[in-house]
């Protein structure tokens, strides 16, 4: 019988996995593709509004192995968008897409300021539904992205820089580089 292969200690293997997040999550935070990222709003906007086809998020099965349990998701707008954005990106060669996600559903906080420093940007048509400018997208992947290892003292472990993402879309309105 041959030896079996040393994986190293326990607390080793936590270290390194500990490291590997890290470095996922800090990548999250960069920014991203502006043409592919608007491709992904589209998307996300569509799948969300059940305008086209997504996957159903029943079918996704997450086990806990050691648990016993298996998850499904829930058949909501998010996880419809969340999937249908993945499989694009992915079909489209984008190995990590987690950057685009955590950009699209943090929306709801550029919404929340859509009367407030962002008001510029959000244009509400007779029916009631919003518009959004095509600058303010396009700030959305390039502005800073916020990503902290822990939870921060006001509750929020992620999220848009809001004054940064205005800067960069005022930019983008004026023609000026960003």
């Amino acid at each position: 019988m041959g030896q079996a292969k040393r994986r190293g200690s326990f607390e080793m293997r936590r270290t390194q996995a500990v490291a590997k997040q890290g470095e996922f999550v800090r990548a999250m935070g960069e920014p991203v593709d502006v043409e592919t990222f608007k491709f992904a709003f589209v998307v996300w906007m569509n799948a969300g509004a059940m305008r086209m086809s997504a996957p159903n998020p029943d079918q996704v099965q997450i086990e806990d192995t050691e648990g016993g349990v298996t998850y499904r998701l829930a058949d909501i707008p998010l996880n419809r968008a969340g999937l249908a954005v993945t499989e694009q990106l992915r079909e489209a060669g984008v190995h990590h897409p987690q950057a685009y996600l955590a950009r699209l559903m943090h929306l709801s906080q550029l919404y929340d300021e859509k009367d407030g420093l962002l008001a510029p940007f959000f244009k509400a048509d007779a029916d009631g539904e919003v518009m959004i400018s095509s600058s303010l997208v396009e700030a959305m992947a390039t502005g800073r992205f916020i990503v902290r290892p822990e939870h921060h003292e006001d509750g929020s472990f992620m999220g848009f820089d809001i004054e940064d993402v205005a800067a960069k879309a005022s930019a983008l309105d004026a023609g000026q580089a960003t």
